[in-house]
């Protein structure tokens, strides 16, 4: 009987028919079923692993057992036949083969797919229970009620925000679409979600009137629908009625406590309520004035009623924000944030953004778990809040280093803020540092097509194309930007910073040159010139023209004051950004590769030889399986730290593996610090140091035709 028979006889064909389908069936209820339990990433591809490797067991199964009266009985006398023993083995190792070593193009694809999905609307199907609360119009006609509108619908999604599983998009996202005629099926689809919120708002003197309206993003079809005429001072019964009704419409249950538990640490206040939301119109700009305008309200409501715990919080987040965005937050300062949400969540413990706030204070003092903690608690609160999720995320990245983990939160908190850029943009830092440029760049273009002036989205872009090497994308994204309408200014800085981390002194100065007739751009022009002497190796000029600076302009840029500025002080700037460095024994973590020499080198400086020998040996140590990207990546700061050892054949060693693939930019701190002198001096250093300014000048030279800086020719 011929092999093919012996199956057929043995029904090995139709088991494995069978257990095709079977099989098949399983993958997509585990498809569904695992992430509504927020399963981790891997347990999806270690589900068809095991049926993949169930395939050949039911093989052998079939060809050695007869299926009796008794049940399935060995067949005597059978023995197992060599070819399908090789056939079943070769299955196996293939199963496993998918397993490892498709990982890397599964992680490829996901994190792009998922990330594109909400902004091209070409997405999984949205859940049942999902809503986006829309601007609520305004019929006042008076701006100055604007505020009454905003903060009647984004109180109503903090609300909603609040009740367990229930997908509720951020505000960032959808009131993208205010003044918008609003097409529901195409507004459902964009923000991933089965249900709209909207509404009228007409005050009228001590009276108004809201109109709201709860539809179904497929087809427009009206679920509920509430008018109420009002005193003013009821607007706090409305919102716990529109919230009642609508999570009623939407079948999901409130929390323990009702409404109640949702307006946790509010207001009664009238005017108390009023000056806060006039403070969360200003919040959320992000600029800073804006922001110091929204602290002085928040303040404002938290005077006019003491119990308002809700202001008192998001004072002190104003105050967090506009710090971070300037002059940057010293440990002394973190922990007076830090006692002071200790203080409010002893007051109220119901509270999710001083959890989540606390938790972002705890992750700069470097209490990476305590942060962890008052994320996973605030989240608890209030599952919605989309910065949570990415501060998590962050956190999960930069700090735990567990990476699945935080490529699953940041891709929720895309998922709830699907439009506006921040979160993609932060996304893109972690996927660079996590040696993954090409997805970072996809991310980027899907914000570039929504937001093409948008210069934050340009200079990301810009940076991750520079240090893969891709010049020309690199200054056409900044040029497209500008022509598009972006900040000139701040996009013309950004251009001559390029150019002068490449050294390329000619085009640099050129582009300074032109920069420097603009308007505001004294200061960030006398510091790149400060930055490009550094890259020729005209340090003692550099340090002539830093030292005419004022204290507050020496100040301004971190960099240079490392450089130049006392030693104390440059550590202080670091610690404030990576506290494990300075700990003893030293903590680095894999984001910290590109400041551990400088940190070193400092505490030489500052006469801590011992410490800084063991913060050289524990970053060297951390080297493998660390990030090699752009001009921090491992190259580098292995150079670095050798040179600094005098270990010159290493440096050399180091720089030379760097410059021979793609993830390069100048090496400006060999320049600048007279400690490399002798790794400078080295003929290798010299050598390699050509073919870089080399390589540079030749990508450069076809762009210049193109104008994409100013002064090219």
């Amino acid at each position: 009987m011929s092999f093919v028979d012996e199956l057929k006889q043995r029904k090995v064909f139709k088991v494995g028919a069978a257990y095709v389908v079977a099989g098949w069936l399983a993958v997509q209820v585990a498809s569904i079923a695992l992430p509504a339990f927020e399963a981790p990433a891997w347990a999806m591809r270690a589900f068809i692993l095991a049926v993949l490797l169930g395939f050949p067991v039911a093989l052998l199964v079939s060809w050695a057992f007869d299926r009796t009266e008794h049940g399935l009985e060995l067949t005597a006398g059978r023995r197992f036949n060599l070819r399908l023993l090789a056939i079943c083995a070769g299955l196996a190792i293939l199963s496993v083969g998918w397993f490892f070593l498709g990982k890397t193009a599964v992680d490829t694809e996901a994190p792009a797919a998922v990330a594109g999905a909400p902004a091209t609307g070409t997405g999984a199907a949205a859940p049942e229970r999902s809503i986006a609360v829309l601007p609520f119009r305004n019929l006042g006609g008076q701006d100055a009620t604007l505020y009454l509108s905003d903060g009647l619908a984004e109180t109503s999604l903090d609300m909603l925000a609040r009740v367990p599983g229930l997908k509720v998009i951020s505000r960032s996202s959808s009131f993208t679409f205010r003044d918008a005629a609003i097409d529901v099926a195409d507004a459902g689809v964009k923000l991933g979600v089965n249900h709209l919120l909207t509404g009228t708002v007409q005050p009228a003197g001590d009276r108004v009137r809201v109109t709201v309206q709860l539809v179904r993003a497929a087809d427009a079809a009206q679920l509920w629908s509430g008018r109420y005429d009002r005193q003013l001072t009821d607007v706090f019964a409305i919102q716990d009625e529109i919230a009642s009704e609508v999570v009623k419409a939407i079948q999901i249950a409130l929390p323990e406590g009702g409404t109640a538990a949702l307006s946790a640490g509010g207001t009664r206040n009238v005017a108390a309520y009023e000056a806060f939301l006039k403070g969360n119109q200003r919040l959320w700009t992000r600029q800073v004035e804006d922001m110091r305008a929204a602290g002085d309200l928040f303040k404002q409501a938290h005077a006019l009623d003491p119990g308002y715990v809700q202001a008192e919080t998001m004072a002190l987040v104003a105050e967090l924000l506009i710090a971070s965005n300037t002059v940057g937050l010293a440990p002394a300062e973190s922990k007076r944030f830090l006692a002071a949400y200790d203080d409010i969540l002893r007051r109220e413990p119901r509270l999710a953004e001083a959890y989540i706030a606390r938790g972002n204070v705890r992750g700069r003092l470097g209490d990476s778990l305590g942060s962890l903690a008052d994320y996973d608690a605030g989240l608890a609160l209030s599952p919605n809040l989309a910065v949570g999720h990415q501060w998590r995320a962050e956190l999960l990245f930069f700090d735990l280093e567990r990476i699945d983990e935080a490529s699953a939160a940041y891709r929720r908190a895309m998922e709830l803020d699907p439009i506006t850029p921040q979160i993609r943009l932060a996304f893109a830092s972690a996927l660079v540092a996590q040696g993954r440029p090409v997805e970072a760049m996809a991310l980027m273009q899907e914000v570039r097509e929504v937001f093409p002036d948008n210069v934050n989205t340009a200079n990301q872009a810009s940076r991750i194309a520079l240090q893969t090497g891709d010049f020309a994308t690199a200054f056409r994204t900044l040029k497209a930007t500008r022509e598009a309408g972006g900040d000139a200014t701040r996009l013309t800085l950004s251009t001559c910073s390029a150019l002068v981390d490449l050294g390329a002194e000619t085009d640099a100065a050129r582009c300074l040159d032109a920069a420097a007739r603009l308007p505001g751009t004294e200061d960030a022009v006398r510091m790149q010139r400060i930055t490009a002497l550094l890259a020729s190796g005209r340090r003692e000029e550099a340090h002539r023209l830093w030292s005419g600076l004022s204290p507050e302009q020496q100040a301004s840029d971190e960099i240079l004051m490392v450089v130049f500025g006392p030693p104390r002080m440059g550590l202080a700037a670091l610690e404030s950004v990576a506290p494990g460095l300075l700990e003893q024994p030293p903590r680095v973590r894999r984001l910290d590769i590109g400041l551990y020499g400088v940190a070193a080198l400092l505490l030489q400086r500052d006469g801590r030889e011992a410490q800084a020998k063991a913060l050289l040996e524990a970053g060297l140590a951390r080297l493998p399986g660390a990030p090699d990207y752009g001009d921090w990546g491992v190259g580098w700061s292995e150079a670095f730290a050798r040179g600094l050892q005098g270990d010159t054949a290493g440096a050399c060693a180091a720089m030379r593996a760097t410059i021979a693939r793609p993830y390069w930019l100048s090496f400006v701190e060999a320049q600048a610090f007279p400690e490399l002198d002798g790794l400078r001096a080295a003929p290798c250093f010299e050598a390699i140091e050509r073919e870089r300014r080399a390589k540079v000048d030749a990508a450069l030279a076809p762009l210049r035709a193109e104008r994409l800086w100013p002064g090219a020719e």
